[in-house]
């Protein structure tokens, strides 16, 4: 487990936290006293916005799977040629809320940044689709992207998975699930402060438990609509406990130090390296959960933006 050393956020974060706790003064309610549609209503307000003018085209489209269909939305950056690189993406949100409209500024901004194309995927959500169901989505909908590779323009040979928080599991547990599959290689790996196991490990879940946007008791809220006790430690979800980390592709990590996973992220990052993986490990002082989703109202947040997008590029093109 990697030292850790508590720190302050940076002022912009500062600010942010500052506004939610005159709000919370103020009787708002704080998530974890909230329904799960009532989060979504809540965040569907703080983060959908009409798309502005940009140089990445966006297509809406319908991933059919077996039993179900997922909607996703396909970013083409400009200049792109007809088929190249791409990555598949998941969406945070404690399994439990978020969706493609409430990441569409951050997948955009990614694509912009990195060049690449990028199917982001409206997995099915907590409680109305209990575990295994949002694991089960990411895999099959990662088999599809390159079992249709054509059509949605990626190159089959240079596909990425990735994703933010709860969706970084979905997108590592993806990884793992598809070493056996010889016809679908995974390239590369792209966490972005990924939650990697329900259980409250010492450290960070505890420094920053209250006050620092992902409270402890709102991720267990989220974390909690999803599986059940038994099912935390399924080898699909709880990754950070795996001893079978080898053979994952190149990985880029990014992490705020005043978030509460950031130990497990630390921790899942080493546990892949003394597994043999190839792992890049980016911390941010004084940033917090969720950060590449606060660039809007701190701007200190896109050179962030920069790195995921070189790491991301890179990857595809080694």
């Amino acid at each position: 487990m990697a030292t850790f050393v508590p720190e302050p956020p940076i002022a912009g974060f500062q600010d942010l936290l500052d506004k939610m706790a005159q709000a919370a003064a103020a009787g708002t309610p704080e998530w974890d006293a909230l329904t799960p549609q009532q989060i979504r209503e809540v965040t569907e307000r703080m983060r959908v916005r009409e798309p502005a003018p940009s140089d990445v085209a966006r297509h809406d489209l319908t991933i059919e799977l077996e039993g179900r269909a997922l909607k996703a939305r396909l970013y083409v950056p400009a200049n792109t040629a007809e088929i190249g690189p791409g990555l598949v993406y998941f969406h945070g949100g404690g399994f439990t809320i978020g969706s493609i409209d409430t990441h569409d500024v951050l997948v955009e901004r990614l694509a912009r940044a990195s060049g690449v194309r990028i199917l982001s995927v409206d997995y099915r959500l907590a409680p109305e689709h209990p575990y295994p169901a949002a694991h089960d989505d990411a895999v099959d909908s990662a088999r599809w992207a390159f079992d249709h590779a054509a059509k949605i323009g990626f190159d089959p040979d240079r596909i990425a998975i990735g994703g933010d928080s709860a969706g970084a599991n979905l997108a590592s547990s993806a990884c793992l699930d598809l070493r056996s599959d010889p016809g679908r290689k995974v390239r590369f790996q792209l966490l972005f402060y990924p939650n990697t196991t329900i259980d409250d490990i010492p450290g960070s879940r505890q420094t920053y438990s209250q006050g620092y946007f992902l409270t402890l008791p709102i991720a267990h809220h989220l974390l909690g609509q999803y599986v059940t006790g038994e099912q935390r430690q399924d080898r699909r979800i709880d990754l950070l406990n795996r001893d079978d980390l080898g053979g994952l592709p190149p990985t880029f990590f990014t992490i705020g130090r005043c978030d509460i996973l950031f130990d497990e992220c630390v921790a899942y990052a080493e546990a892949m390296q003394r597994a043999g993986v190839e792992v890049e490990l980016v911390s941010y002082p004084g940033f917090i959960h969720s950060f590449y989703g606060f660039a809007d109202v701190v701007p200190a947040v896109m050179p962030a933006f920069a790195d995921a997008g070189r790491a991301l590029a890179r990857g595809l093109l080694r």
